[in-house]
């Protein structure tokens, strides 16, 4: 009696041990990703002494397991490249797999061992955005901060280094945008110093002018043939007479 006793406690001890390991194992499995910062280094790349290490800097801003912020002299507490364009590398892992990121000066840093979030469907989309000396020089893809600074289904956005960082230093620079609104396709270039205005009535105001222009094209095209049409009646009158 006391060994079936035994052996009945043996039995249901490792069926608690079997239905922990499984709970550990899901709870494991649903936990998020971990985000560790192993390096950064902030300054211009092509001279060592005018770099500096933010690795601690860097690690404290990350929330939620997740880094979204605007790189300039501010977040880093001082300028090792006074006057000369800079940009960050930043070294990092995500649930231990090894991997880097670089952005300039003036853009947005944004890396996340989070799941993506299904994308809120926007009236206004940016399908292609670049910032530089365009169309040939050096410019950079800047469709992911647009994307970020939509508000209303509309953007207004000074146009200009601070915003994008600086791609082409001392090179007059632009902004050009492939867009759909309502679906609509549409591209719009913008030049350094202005600011890109995109929103719901501007649009709508876009659309009325283009009907009006096309009314107006449609009326004088109808007016021109009936022009015709009784200029061809009266000579044939007169011709008969």
């Amino acid at each position: 009696m006391v060994l079936f006793c035994g052996l009945v406690a043996s039995v249901v001890c490792i069926g608690i041990c079997a239905a922990d390991s499984a709970i550990n194992a899901a709870s494991a499995a649903d936990a998020p990703a971990r985000l560790v910062i192993v390096n950064a280094v902030y300054g211009n790349f092509s001279d060592p002494a005018a770099t500096t290490n933010v690795t601690k800097t860097v690690a404290a801003m990350v929330n939620d397991n997740a880094l979204n912020f605007h790189i300039d002299n501010e977040a880093f507490g001082a300028d090792p490249a006074e006057g000369l364009p800079k940009e960050i590398k930043v070294d990092y892992t995500i649930d231990g797999i090894a991997d880097t990121k670089t952005a300039l000066e003036g853009s947005r840093l944004r890396i996340s061992a989070n799941p993506p979030v299904p994308p809120r469907k926007f009236r206004l989309v940016i399908v292609n955005a670049a910032y530089g000396d365009l169309p040939y020089g050096q410019a950079r893809d800047v469709a992911a901060d647009l994307t970020d600074m939509i508000e209303n289904d509309g953007l207004d956005v000074t146009v200009d280094d601070n915003t994008f960082g600086d791609p082409a230093f001392g090179k007059t620079k632009e902004l050009r945008i492939d867009y759909k609104f309502d679906g609509r396709e549409k591209s719009i270039t913008v030049q350094e110093g202005k600011t890109l205005k995109i929103s719901a009535r501007i649009e709508l105001a876009k659309l009325h002018k283009r009907i009006f222009f096309f009314s107006l094209w449609i009326i004088s095209g109808i007016l021109a043939i009936s022009a015709v049409v009784v200029t061809v009646v009266l000579l044939t009158r007169k011709w008969k007479k």
